[in-house]
């Protein structure tokens, strides 16, 4: 690896190069795959080498990282603080080979605001493991967190109209929750069927806003959903209204294809265009369906609209 002086090498690199290794010595394939010096690479993400020294990052855990310095012939390795690799890996991306006034950002006030994830099992799971966090929170602290939840209802807007709640008339949870159950029961005398439009005075005049169903039907499902989360709060009545809730700003979405893979000028020949210009279209034209279909369910006259950006 030493060769490869002033480059990083990324795990891919660092594999190839550890396979034609075990091919130059005569190693079987047993060590290729299952040795000690394949579990560590298999671990290593980038290495960035230098003349003297190479600075490498070992991921020993789901995002978990340690980073070393490994001396060019071996003599010692030692831990680095992440603040020294960075260093390292933008001057190596410096004309100069140094930078004068790096930018540092600093990301960890944004995990204060939001649960962290330790049972590595819970990868991959993120809305469930949220919806359980939140419906948690829900139980243990009612007061607090089911004025939150107002709030949130609250926010939804499309274009300067307000959706869901009017906040001048609702102004506060104890109110809304009143009104909740008192427009269930107006609600449910009437035909499941019966279209917004013919609901919308009685909804409006109670502080209820488009959003919560396009007949009285499913406006009293979406509402009894809430209703029954505020006084049992689970993560399963909590993923089920959220589904229902309108967000119209999700009917704006942008789709971001990387270079050569989108029939740009000069990459119209590569492996697999024609297959992923057919996969894209077809995801979008399904996107598009499918918001379409639960903008209308909500209640709501909103057509997405979605761009592909190469």
């Amino acid at each position: 690896m030493a060769r490869h002086d002033g480059k990083i090498l990324l795990q891919n690199d660092l594999l190839l190069i550890f396979k034609d290794f075990c091919a130059v010595k005569n190693l079987d394939d047993a060590f290729l795959e299952d040795s000690s010096v394949a579990a560590f690479l298999k671990r290593v993400q980038e290495i960035i080498i230098r003349n003297e020294y190479m600075a490498l990052m070992y991921r020993h855990g789901i995002g978990k990282y340690r980073f070393y310095m490994l001396r060019q012939y071996g003599e010692y390795m030692e831990i680095m603080a992440p603040g020294e690799y960075l260093d390292i890996k933008d001057t190596q991306v410096s004309t100069e080979g140094k930078i004068l006034t790096p930018l540092h950002i600093d990301f960890m006030p944004f995990y204060d605001f939001s649960p962290s994830i330790r049972d590595t099992r819970s990868v991959g799971n993120g809305i469930r493991y949220l919806n359980r966090y939140l419906s948690s929170h829900l139980f243990q602290n009612p007061k607090e967190w089911n004025e939150k939840l107002f709030n949130f209802i609250k926010m939804h807007s499309h274009n300067g109209f307000q959706l869901l709640v009017n906040g001048g008339i609702l102004t506060h949870f104890d109110t809304f929750y009143n009104a909740l159950d008192s427009m269930i029961e107006t609600l449910s005398k009437e035909s499941a069927d019966t279209p917004h439009s013919e609901v919308e005075p009685i909804l409006k005049k109670e502080g209820f806003e488009p959003g919560w169903g396009n007949t009285a039907g499913r406006i009293v499902e979406t509402m009894q959903l809430l209703y029954d989360l505020i006084n049992e709060p689970d993560d399963s009545l909590l993923e089920a209204f959220i589904t229902r809730v309108p967000m119209p700003h999700i009917s704006k979405i942008a789709i971001i294809s990387p270079h050569g893979w989108f029939g740009q000028e000069d990459v119209l020949g590569k492996p697999d265009t024609g297959g992923q210009v057919i996969y894209i279209l077809d995801q979008v034209r399904a996107l598009e369906k499918y918001l379409k279909e639960s903008l209308r369910l909500s209640g709501l006259d909103i057509d997405p609209r979605i761009i592909v950006i190469t």
